[in-house]
């Protein structure tokens, strides 16, 4: 397969040819940016309106990677938050696990899911996925619908105790994934220890990895051993630098 085709995309309401308009949005809800259909979200915070309607805008590689995806696959979206890719996915036909560890944010994927008539595409797990399914102490840093702010801190501040789940233990319950989109904010590392199983099985992973060092060579090393090597990464956004993360794209060799 050739590399993906990357360009900038966003869409407003009442763009000629989008076939969106503003009287057909309900209110308190907005379209996301993506061009490939209309689909609406919860928009009453600023961080949703700001970084969930404008995903495409901010990460135009996932949203050509997602493009790719259609209804023989199967996506696990870990760090799905309020479910901007979850949707595309699922839009596209494809079926999802979204795993999301604030209960917030949990609950707005699940508005969203249900106001896109998706709901019967998406399986929704709140909890941490990680190398266990011991249950996981979470600090929640903001209770603000979209902001991603989630700690795993044991014992110590704890806001809420979640379910611990893998990526074989979902893939057990729900089938092997064929798609992997991993965004856990400095938790990728625990991600892929609990796939052993279920990485043999992936075809693609569209991975946000921290830039410190050491992580990220574990991270390519787990991947690789998987037989995904990396294949393209993205560290820019409109022309600036992008702080701490990189976004990279593996792909099993056929």
């Amino acid at each position: 397969m050739a590399g993906l085709v990357v360009s900038p995309r966003k869409v407003s309401l009442g763009d000629p040819g989008t076939g969106f308009s503003a009287s057909m949005t309900p209110p308190g809800w907005a379209h996301l940016d993506y061009v490939g259909g209309p689909i609406l979200m919860r928009a009453e915070t600023e961080v949703e309106r700001r970084w969930r309607l404008q995903a495409c805008r901010k990460e135009p590689w996932t949203a050509a990677w997602l493009d790719t995806i259609g209804p023989r696959d199967l996506l696990f979206n870990i760090g799905a938050c309020v479910g901007s890719y979850a949707l595309i996915a699922a839009y596209r036909g494809a079926r999802v696990v979204a795993v999301e560890a604030s209960p917030v944010n949990a609950a707005r994927l699940a508005q969203n899911a249900s106001e896109n008539i998706l709901a019967g595409s998406i399986v929704l797990a709140l909890g941490v996925c990680g190398p266990s399914e011991q249950p996981q102490g979470v600090g929640l840093g903001s209770q603000t619908p979209g902001a991603a702010d989630i700690k795993v801190i044991g014992s110590r501040l704890v806001n809420v105790v979640l379910p611990g789940v893998t990526l074989d233990g979902l893939a057990d319950t729900y089938g092997q994934p064929t798609h992997l989109l991993i965004d856990v904010d400095g938790g990728e590392l625990d991600v892929l220890r609990g796939g052993s199983e279920a990485l043999g099985s992936v075809r693609e992973v569209m991975l946000e990895c921290s830039t410190e060092s050491r992580l990220a060579e574990v991270c390519r090393a787990i991947l690789a051993d998987a037989g995904l090597p990396g294949v393209e990464t993205w560290d820019q956004r409109d022309g600036v630098k992008i702080e701490g993360v990189t976004y990279s794209l593996y792909r099993r060799a056929t």
